[in-house]
């Protein structure tokens, strides 16, 4: 099997799904993203998540009375997912253990997400996008978020002081160990190579036949929400 050298993959390998959960959920970039994908997916009745991650998006869709196929490179993912998305509605949730640059659908769903989940090397873009494309119903959707490499710096000044503000406010707490891991992962995080940007996103899907629905950035410019159809 490939190794998964996806960016959030590897900071939640680094952190813990439990901790880089804990983090994330507090954030406006997690609140504006999970709002920006379940409005574009309304449409939709049968979707796949690519990269299921905590289960976040799942959750909100299965509540929506969406059928959810969550997809995930890792066990752990899934496990966590579907212990996060609670035994009361797992009837509308299926998890598949597989990787996303190995797609093998046909036309099997009406719509397609990926969550911060795509700032693969071009190459493998080329292979993704099309494995969407086959999965996808005619007129299916695929909903993509991701983060503008260019302005990282701001997304993690917005990041910093959600996290801060949640601290102050008691809404959450970390530990010092936890403190110095996530200071240890974000240092190894600006080493990481691949970088995402919403211009490498659109050009795969322009090349495969996509139409742009939606495009617009969050968060200071510093994220972007693509809405493509086939």
């Amino acid at each position: 099997q490939k190794k998964n050298n996806n960016r959030m993959e590897f900071w939640y390998e680094k952190l813990g799904l439990e901790l880089a959960d804990k983090i994330v959920s507090i954030t406006s970039f997690n609140d504006e993203q999970i709002r920006l994908l379940s409005e574009g997916l309304k449409p939709c009745k049968r979707i796949l998540d690519l990269g299921i991650g905590f289960g976040n998006l799942a959750k909100i869709l299965i509540e929506r009375g969406k059928t959810v196929y969550g997809s995930d490179i890792s066990e752990k993912s899934l496990e966590y997912a579907k212990k996060k998305i609670g035994k009361n509605i797992t009837e509308k949730l299926f998890l598949i253990k597989g990787d996303m640059r190995n797609l093998e659908y046909d036309q099997e769903f009406d719509g397609v997400s990926c969550v911060s989940n795509l700032a693969f090397p071009e190459s493998e873009l080329d292979n993704i996008v099309p494995g969407v494309y086959r999965a996808l119903q005619n007129n299916g959707y695929f909903a993509i978020t991701g983060i503008e490499s260019s302005k990282e710096k701001i997304m993690e000044e917005i990041f910093t002081n959600d996290i801060q503000k949640a601290l102050q406010e008691g809404k959450f707490s970390l530990t010092p160990e936890e403190i110095k891991k996530i200071g240890e992962v974000a240092h190894l995080l600006k080493q990481y190579q691949h970088k995402d940007s919403s211009q490498k996103i659109i050009a795969p899907l322009i090349k495969n036949n996509f139409k742009i629905e939606r495009f617009e950035h969050f968060l200071q410019d510093s994220c972007y929400f693509i809405l493509a159809q086939k």
